[in-house]
Protein backbone atom coordinates (compact mmCIF):
# COMPACT_ATOMS: atom_id res chain seq x y z
CA UNK A 1 0.00 0.00 0.00
CA UNK A 2 3.01 2.52 0.61
CA UNK A 3 2.53 6.05 2.49
CA UNK A 4 0.66 8.99 1.68
CA UNK A 5 3.40 11.20 0.15
CA UNK A 6 2.77 13.89 2.85
CA UNK A 7 3.21 11.40 5.77
CA UNK A 8 6.46 10.64 3.97
CA UNK A 9 7.48 14.21 4.19
CA UNK A 10 7.34 14.07 7.53
CA UNK A 11 8.19 10.21 8.32
CA UNK A 12 11.96 11.90 6.37
CA UNK A 13 11.73 14.89 8.70
CA UNK A 14 11.39 12.62 11.60
CA UNK A 15 14.21 10.09 10.97
CA UNK A 16 16.45 13.09 9.85
CA UNK A 17 15.70 14.43 13.36
CA UNK A 18 15.80 11.20 15.36
CA UNK A 19 19.65 10.28 13.36
CA UNK A 20 21.01 13.88 13.72
CA UNK A 21 20.49 14.23 10.21
CA UNK A 22 22.93 11.10 9.24
CA UNK A 23 22.61 8.19 6.97
CA UNK A 24 21.53 4.99 9.47
CA UNK A 25 24.53 2.98 7.45
CA UNK A 26 27.64 5.23 6.65
CA UNK A 27 27.15 7.76 8.78
CA UNK A 28 27.66 10.64 6.29
CA UNK A 29 25.25 13.69 6.91
CA UNK A 30 22.42 14.89 4.78
CA UNK A 31 20.24 17.46 4.11
CA UNK A 32 16.46 16.37 4.63
CA UNK A 33 15.54 16.81 1.03
CA UNK A 34 19.15 14.07 0.34
CA UNK A 35 17.87 11.52 2.62
CA UNK A 36 15.97 8.33 1.19
CA UNK A 37 13.51 6.33 3.66
CA UNK A 38 14.73 2.88 3.42
CA UNK A 39 12.48 -0.23 5.25
CA UNK A 40 15.46 -2.18 7.68
CA UNK A 41 13.88 -4.88 6.75
CA UNK A 42 12.12 -4.33 3.16
CA UNK A 43 8.53 -4.63 2.93
CA UNK A 44 8.77 -7.53 0.11
CA UNK A 45 10.20 -9.42 3.06
CA UNK A 46 7.67 -8.63 5.13
CA UNK A 47 8.97 -5.28 6.78
CA UNK A 48 6.30 -2.76 7.93
CA UNK A 49 5.69 0.66 6.49
CA UNK A 50 5.93 2.05 9.73
CA UNK A 51 8.58 4.45 11.25
CA UNK A 52 9.71 1.91 13.59
CA UNK A 53 11.36 -0.07 10.50
CA UNK A 54 12.17 2.69 8.81
CA UNK A 55 15.71 4.12 8.61
CA UNK A 56 17.08 7.78 6.68
CA UNK A 57 19.57 6.86 4.03
CA UNK A 58 21.94 8.11 1.30
CA UNK A 59 20.95 7.36 -2.00
CA UNK A 60 23.95 5.11 -2.55
CA UNK A 61 23.08 2.98 0.80
CA UNK A 62 19.73 2.65 0.04
CA UNK A 63 20.63 1.55 -3.10
CA UNK A 64 23.39 -1.19 -2.49
CA UNK A 65 21.42 -2.38 0.60
CA UNK A 66 18.89 -3.10 -1.93
CA UNK A 67 16.18 -6.48 -0.57
CA UNK A 68 18.71 -7.33 1.81
CA UNK A 69 17.55 -7.04 6.06
CA UNK A 70 19.27 -4.86 7.90
CA UNK A 71 21.64 -7.01 9.79
CA UNK A 72 22.94 -8.68 6.32
CA UNK A 73 23.70 -5.45 4.78
CA UNK A 74 25.82 -4.60 7.60
CA UNK A 75 27.69 -8.14 7.58
CA UNK A 76 27.73 -7.33 3.67
CA UNK A 77 29.71 -3.82 4.70
CA UNK A 78 32.30 -5.70 7.29
CA UNK A 79 33.54 -8.25 4.88
CA UNK A 80 34.46 -5.67 2.65
CA UNK A 81 36.74 -4.10 5.26
CA UNK A 82 34.21 -1.12 5.62
CA UNK A 83 34.13 0.98 9.33
CA UNK A 84 30.19 0.55 10.74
Amino acid sequence: MGIDPRDRRIAKLLLWIRQNGRCHYCGDYLDPPDMTIDHMTPRCLGGADALANMAGACYRCNQEKHERRYWNYLRYRRKRGEVI
